[in-house]
């Protein structure tokens, strides 16, 4: 990519069964994760999975993780769709949309791009100094 282009958005496919909810039932490993902002309308039926995923990362099992990966929660009574943005350490960003996911898909969409960020940074070669 030329110097100052955007990437293109990455899109995981489709999943369900046993595979889902094996991925999704795991606990968030934040070590890959520089930010999280989540906004979303909590008076909108279309939000109980969003607040179940702000639950699930702000637990004491996945803070362990990373103490310094701030979690920003904006309350907006706006009727606006709830929407949760996360910015990994390498600049990536993912998007996730939770009007229409369940509790247990924002968890293995978020699972699935930190397992390969975790993968991908154990297959690049370390400097020893």
């Amino acid at each position: 990519m030329s110097g100052g282009a955007i990437a293109p958005p990455r899109f995981v496919r489709a999943v369900k069964g046993f595979e889902l909810l094996e991925v999704a039932r795991r606990s968030p490993n934040l070590s890959t994760v520089s930010a999280i902002d989540i906004t979303f309308c909590p008076w909108l039926n279309n939000s109980f999975s969003t607040k179940a995923f702000w639950e699930k990362v702000n637990g004491e099992l996945s803070r362990r993780t990373n103490r310094v990966c701030p979690i920003r929660t904006t309350c907006l009574h706006d009727n606006s769709e709830p929407k949760i943005l996360v910015q990994f350490s390498d600049g990536e960003k993912l998007c996730l949309h939770g009007a229409n996911l369940t509790s247990d898909e924002l968890m293995y969409h978020f699972n699935a791009f930190c397992i390969n960020k975790e993968l991908s940074a154990a297959d690049t070669p370390q400097a020893l100094f």
